[in-house]
């Protein structure tokens, strides 16, 4: 709870300095950039569902496009971005009928290994969607192409940056070419798992094809990724409405900073950060 504040009160902070920044670019007749915050979702369980409601809402205020979309540049203009990762069907039941409903357009991330199974990379028996299910063949190509777009999860959802090289690469290509031959459509979209990567993960990407890769935390425009590597904040429906609206502001961007102070804290300490670090800390090579 008192994580959760304080996230909550550095955003509010980061964001009023942005604001001022845009006010003092203003004085200087300087139009103010446009904005992206791509959204992550996982599972709506029948709890969580009406408070996802409410959510979305909240996103019909802002422009909503796919998350691959160029953006004018300059504009001021803010955009919203959803997706889904794990493609569970609880997302196809709960919440691609109340995006419909909205014309919301939403990207699912599906690990091609796992299609009408059960999550089995899922071990941890306490997690929320230990008894979820992967779609269907048969749900996927029942899914509007105009509002919803498919990328790849891979295809046994792995860590890639602890494959070697012609495992990651087999990760990438056998997903990719799975989907595209069911839904007989290019797939350029990739989520990487747990959000783990490296420079040579992404390089495998490249070579796989994909024309755009999606990881777990929000990147600083310097990433130095020229658009190729995209960043994201996860979301869910227990978010508070003061904290899922600052995550569509882009409240949530000084994240990038703090996960680097917190590797170099874990560095300077000799702190042996396990496995669930792993994908934090390679973000960063």
């Amino acid at each position: 709870m008192i994580n959760r504040l304080l996230k909550i009160i550095i955003s509010v902070l980061f964001l009023i300095s942005y604001r001022c920044y845009l006010l003092i670019r203003s004085l200087f007749n300087k139009n103010s950039p446009s904005t992206l915050v791509i959204l992550t979702y996982h599972s709506i369980s029948d709890t969580q569902h009406q408070n996802f409601i409410r959510q979305i809402n909240m996103l019909k205020r802002y422009h909503t496009i796919f998350p691959d979309a160029e953006i004018p540049l300059d504009t001021g203009r803010h955009f919203v971005a959803l997706t889904f990762d794990d493609g569970f069907e609880c997302v196809v039941e709960k919440a691609i009928p109340e995006l419909l409903k909205r014309n919301i357009p939403a990207t699912l991330f599906i690990p091609t290994g796992y299609l009408g199974q059960r999550p089995g990379w899922i071990t941890n028996q306490e997690s929320n969607s230990i008894n979820e299910s992967v779609m269907t063949p048969e749900q996927l190509l029942s899914l509007p192409t105009d509002f919803i777009q498919i990328g790849s999860h891979t295809a046994r959802h792995r860590f890639l940056t602890l494959l070697d090289e012609e495992e990651a690469l087999a990760e990438l290509v056998d997903s990719k070419k799975c989907l595209e031959e069911l839904l007989h459509s290019q797939i350029a979209c990739l989520s990487l798992p747990y959000g783990a990567y490296n420079n040579n993960v992404l390089a495998l990407a490249k070579r796989a094809g994909y024309l755009k890769v999606f990881c777990s935390w929000p990147l600083s425009p310097l990433s130095g990724s020229d658009g190729f590597l995209l960043g994201r904040i996860t979301a869910s429906p227990d978010d508070w409405v003061l904290e899922f609206w600052l995550k569509i502001m882009g409240a949530y961007q000084w994240l990038l900073l703090g996960i680097s102070m917190k590797r170099k804290v874990y560095n300077l300490l000799k702190i042996n950060t396990s496995n669930n670090y792993r994908c934090k800390d390679e973000m960063w090579i």
